[in-house]
């Protein structure tokens, strides 16, 4: 099920007008309002707890060395839909940047290891211009 929410302003201004279960009113109050129309899917599943597992570099002395990977495991509440396989495009883990290297948290602590070591490999690679 869907929802469609209307909303207006922007920054600090922006602000939730109304929620609709279906498009064409909330078009309506929308255009009276000059506002927008957003479109959400409803949930119907609660958080679970889980493990997950986290692996970036650690900045020191040797940071460049495999001794500065770190990896942590936590405890952590996420809906459902975070980390299954079809909503991360086939992947069970997902990447951000963190500080220019990249950072990899997932469910599956050998393969965020793997991802992070590969991602390593090649921003090393791109770095010496072997890429």
């Amino acid at each position: 099920m869907k929802v469609y929410v209307v909303t207006s302003g922007s920054y600090s201004d922006y602000h939730i007008e109304a929620v609709f279960a279906r498009r064409a009113p909330a078009k309506v109050v929308a255009k009276d309002l000059v506002g927008n129309v957003e479109e959400y899917d409803v949930l119907d599943a609660l958080p679970v707890r889980t493990t997950l597992y986290t692996v970036h570099l650690v900045r020191g002395p040797n940071w460049l060395s495999d001794r500065s990977i770190q990896v942590e495991r936590y405890q952590s509440t996420v809906w459902p839909w975070q980390y299954m396989v079809s909503e991360l495009g086939g992947k069970p883990y997902r990447v951000y940047d963190r500080d220019g290297w990249p950072s990899v948290v997932g469910t599956d602590k050998g393969i965020v290891e793997k991802v992070f070591k590969e991602l390593r490999a090649v921003r090393d690679a791109e770095a010496a211009g072997l890429l």
